[in-house]
Formats: C-alpha cells, sequence, structure tokens
C-alpha cells in the first residue's frame, strides 16, 4: 500500500488511477480533490513539509487535512 502525501489515507498503487510522479518518485491519491492540491504544491508534500490535520490548503473530503510543519 502507499500512503497519499496530502490526507495520509492508504492506497492501493496496483488499483489507483489518481498518480503523479514528481522529482523521479510516484505518488497516488484516494480523490481528484488530493490530487489537485498535491499539484498546487508538489514540493511541500512530496518534501514531507506537510503533516495531516486542519489547513488553509484545503483538504480531502475523504477525512485527512494537510497542515503546515512550519
Amino acid at each position: 500500500m502507499a500512503r497519499d502525501p496530502v490526507c495520509g489515507r492508504e492506497v492501493d498503487p496496483s488499483d489507483c488511477p489518481l498518480r503523479a510522479i514528481y522529482a523521479g518518485q510516484a505518488f497516488y491519491f484516494c480523490s481528484p480533490a488530493c490530487k489537485d492540491a498535491f499539484d498546487r504544491h508538489a514540493h511541500r508534500y512530496a518534501c514531507g513539509d506537510e503533516v495531516y490535520g486542519p489547513s488553509s490548503l484545503g483538504g480531502c473530503p475523504e477525512g485527512g487535512w494537510p497542515v503546515s510543519r512550519r
């Protein structure tokens, strides 16, 4: 299983149509909203600058929310 970098939900990469490649790494998403958030702020999510919680960046309609560690 992979973890959606936006909301933290587990996602099965073999059955997940929502994915992105950033800096040579594959990321998988539970919803279009999470992929859109990642596309807008890929560096923050890919580099681990985001953790799960409420945020002004928006959040996953499925549950988790990103919040900046800074």
